[in-house]
């Protein structure tokens, strides 16, 4: 699971926990953020692993437990084995809030054109290892049956993301509203899960809304950790003041702006980024 998956994943594991609390729950994600954030907020997992790399002798290392997926696309070909030795040793797998993208399809079907008939029967007997495809939609269904999935183990279940808990208030959220109520900042743009070079189109068009609104407020978060420091450079290439998340202590009364200062936690009024450079 990505750091979506496993937040969309935080009801459902806590469901099976409750439902089957003498079978053992593994949690397993493909990203490092992914793996902090299960970590976080999975406690009741029996335990929280990185997903087994497509060789025959990690997969056979990995836990002997009923499995949930989430997307299938081209970076999950790695299923393939683990769908073939869970097959051998006959646990079900069930993929949940399935989803197969345009591109992934549209790669796949390239695939198709020059290796099909090596392919389609090598998906069709690891797609027949699966219990049950829960998917977003019609068409993620109808795109896993063109892969090969039995079609009568397919459904439309809709998307996980949709029946998350609302979230409650954290410091962070809380300091930042009274923040924004105190110096009248307004509006307040939020560029979520910003992916590599993103950056400086989103500091563009926040520089034009600018233009209009002297007093908005950017919020920037990097999608991936190790994207942190060059959105801290993108931001200072474009001449802007900011601070930086992991430099405020909330909750505490004083914190470390990007200047290096110690001052109290407010956002100066010629601050116009903050960065979110943190996960917690």
């Amino acid at each position: 699971m990505s750091v979506g998956e496993a937040l969309s994943g935080v009801t459902l594991a806590r469901r099976l926990k409750e439902a089957y609390p003498g079978r053992p729950l593994i949690v397993s994600t493909t990203t490092v953020t992914g793996q902090a954030l299960a970590r976080e907020r999975m406690p009741f997992a029996d335990a929280i692993i990185y997903f087994p790399l497509d060789w025959a002798f990690c997969v056979r290392r990995a836990p002997r437990c009923r499995a949930a997926f989430g997307r299938v696309g081209a970076r999950d070909r790695n299923l393939a084995k683990l769908l073939r030795e869970t097959g051998r040793r006959k646990i079900p797998v069930v993929f949940v809030s399935g989803r197969i993208s345009d591109r992934s399809f549209a790669r796949y079907q390239r695939y198709f054109g020059f290796f099909g008939f090596l392919l389609r029967p090598f998906l069709r007997n690891a797609l027949s290892n699966t219990s049950a495809f829960l998917m977003q939609s019609a068409k993620d269904a109808e795109r896993v049956r063109a892969f090969g999935a039995p079609a009568d183990r397919v459904q439309v279940s809709g998307n996980l993301k949709y029946d998350l808990e609302l979230p409650t208030p954290k410091p962070l959220s809380n300091w930042l509203a009274t923040e924004i109520k105190r110096s009248g900042r307004s509006p307040i743009i939020v560029a979520g899960s910003v992916v590599a070079t993103e950056e400086p189109h989103a500091l563009i068009a926040f520089g034009t809304l600018q233009g209009e609104y002297p007093k908005s407020l950017l919020v920037l978060a990097p999608r991936k950790p190790e994207c942190f420091d060059a959105a801290a450079e993108f931001i200072d290439e474009s001449h802007r003041k900011f601070l930086r998340r992991s430099r405020l202590p909330i909750p505490g009364p004083a914190s470390k702006q990007s200047d290096g200062n110690s001052n109290t936690a407010t956002i100066p009024d010629d601050v116009t980024v903050l960065l979110l450079d943190s996960y917690r």
